[in-house]
């Protein structure tokens, strides 16, 4: 009799649990969505414009350049090279401006391995860039948390 009763206690807790996460899988919807890649190389960086939900703009750094979506990944239309060959190649991280829709600014730390790295700054939405810095080893690139007022841009670099 007290087996039965065991048996019965944890056939109600498996039902329940089962039930429990049924609910819980229906309330959030899966946030994972592949995007199709741009034409001719693999994805290292992606960023997202801080307006995603209105613009709908990812930008894509790859061996090979910067790409622009703006339909959030479904297409990647093709540009004109922006920067002179070898320039952007490589591209390892990408940091938009907070404040994209007015200052239109995005960086990109470009570089392989050891170095040379360089950092990049375009003001004008992608259009163009300029190199900003370039030295040795460099592993990330992050914007003030204040970045709106004080401009600043933290670069992590090797000795």
């Amino acid at each position: 009799m007290l087996t039965h009763k065991r048996l019965l206690l944890a056939l109600i807790l498996l039902v329940f649990v089962l039930a429990a996460t049924a609910l819980a899988t229906a309330a959030s919807p899966d946030p994972w969505r592949p995007i199709i890649p741009p034409p001719g190389d693999h994805v290292y960086t992606l960023a997202a414009a801080p307006e995603f939900a209105s613009n709908r703009m990812l930008v894509a750094g790859t061996a090979t350049g910067l790409y622009f979506s703006f339909d959030a990944g479904r297409t990647w239309p093709p540009r004109p090279p922006l920067l002179p060959t070898g320039y952007v190649d490589d591209a390892r991280k990408i940091v938009i401006s907070p404040s994209y829709s007015q200052d239109q600014t995005i960086f990109v730390l470009a570089g392989l391995g050891s170095g040379p790295h360089r950092v990049l700054r375009s003001t004008d939405r992608g259009s163009t860039f300029q190199q900003i810095w370039q030295g040795g080893s460099a592993y990330d690139l992050v914007l003030s948390p204040d970045f709106v007022h004080d401009g600043t841009v933290f670069l992590a670099t090797g000795l």
